[in-house]
């Protein structure tokens, strides 16, 4: 069974509310599920429950709980 893009999600991660909001809206026209979250560790949760669905990730560098690199190496 073929997926079509609602079906797929784009998971932004960053500590800073403003800018989730920002991406989530810039995102809304593009006919995905816009995931957002403020931790970098609830994201790699979103990641393990929802590996098949996620087709991009949008991720902060700087974040106290790790660095965007970091949370990629995690993933």
């Amino acid at each position: 069974m073929e997926k079509n893009a609602a079906t797929y999600s784009i998971l932004c991660v960053d500590d800073e509310v403003e800018i989730l909001e920002l991406l989530e809206h810039n995102f809304s026209g593009l006919n995905f599920n816009v995931i957002t979250t403020s931790s970098p560790v609830d994201a790699l949760r979103i990641i393990s429950e929802k590996s098949n669905e996620i087709a991009l990730i949008i991720s902060d560098f700087k974040m106290p709980e790790m660095t965007g690199f970091e949370l990629r190496q995690k993933c």
